[in-house]
């Protein structure tokens, strides 16, 4: 094989090979956590509330990521029709 050749072609895999580790997504050491609490209630057969509060912890627990807390109530009309109202407050850091 030609010298001239062979120089060429490891100096085009070499350049192919660092542009493509540059591109490589870093690893980050961050610890982040992801938790929710929630609560139903019936009141009767055809009614019931709930109340759900979700938290994202970021930057190894030390900060809020992201929050919501949701509301809502559900109402039976039929044996397999419901209709519901919820709203959700959503706090992003």
């Amino acid at each position: 094989m030609n010298p001239r050749l062979t120089v060429l072609a490891l100096s085009f895999l070499f350049c192919i090979s660092s542009v493509q580790a540059s591109d490589a997504p870093k690893i980050s050491q961050d610890f982040g956590w992801w938790m929710g609490a929630a609560v139903d209630h019936k009141f009767n057969r055809r009614l019931s509330v709930s109340l759900e509060q979700e938290l994202r912890l970021n930057r190894n627990l030390s900060t809020v990521d992201f929050s919501f807390t949701q509301v809502g109530t559900e109402f039976s009309l039929r044996k397999n029709i419901k209709a519901g109202v919820s709203y959700r407050f959503i706090r992003k850091n």
